[in-house]
């Protein structure tokens, strides 16, 4: 009978172990809280209707701080550009 769910002794997968280079991000900024919290304001607010404007301004983070954010995304494909 095989295993379900945990993580316990149970071997790690193939793209955990050879896919980590997909989670990492090389920083030319200090990333702080506010970062993580214009994490929330971008998956709540990127509805192609919002800017980053518009996020920095409902949040109240600091519009650099969002923009960095969302390059992050962006660099990762998970955010795109629409004009």
């Amino acid at each position: 009978m095989p295993s379900i769910g945990g993580s316990i002794n149970q071997s790690v997968e193939h793209e955990n172990k050879f896919g980590s280079k997909k989670r990492k991000f090389i920083l030319d900024f200090e990333f702080t809280g506010d970062h993580l919290s214009s994490y929330e304001w971008i998956m709540h607010m990127a509805d192609s209707s919002n800017t980053i404007f518009d996020i920095s301004d409902r949040s109240g983070i600091d519009f650099y701080t969002v923009y960095e954010s969302a390059s992050m995304f962006y660099d990762k494909d998970l955010l795109k550009v629409i004009r």
